[in-house]
């Protein structure tokens, strides 16, 4: 599989359980790198972006929250970051902190 196409794979997973259990409630968590501009709103950015595709999906939006954690709870760390032998590969590794995930809040939508 092609790393560009993971997080359609994953959404589409995501897509294919929330329509298997309509009782599920996600919050997809979006999170930015250290070096990033305007952390807060970046991931609040990223993980609207998720939850808009969803609704036009066909996935009900109220079964769907977003919220952005900034550079909270880092994929990579900065002393890791820093130990990288050059820019380039510090921004690299820092790019992985940009990104989503899914998690359940509930099970009980509608119930």
């Amino acid at each position: 599989m092609d790393e560009l196409d993971e997080p359609n794979v994953a959404m589409h997973y995501v897509r294919c359980i929330m329509t298997a259990d309509a009782g599920l409630i996600i919050e997809i968590r979006g999170f930015s790198g250290f070096y990033e501009k305007n952390k807060i709103k970046l991931s609040e950015d990223r993980a609207n972006y998720i939850r808009e595709r969803f609704i036009k999906e066909g996935i009900n939006p109220e079964r769907l929250k977003a919220k952005g954690y900034g550079d909270e709870k880092p994929k990579i760390t900065k002393k890791q970051i820093e130990k990288a032998p050059n820019k380039e590969d510090k921004a690299l590794l820092d790019l992985l902190n940009g990104r989503c995930y899914f998690h359940i809040l509930s099970d009980d939508y509608g119930k």
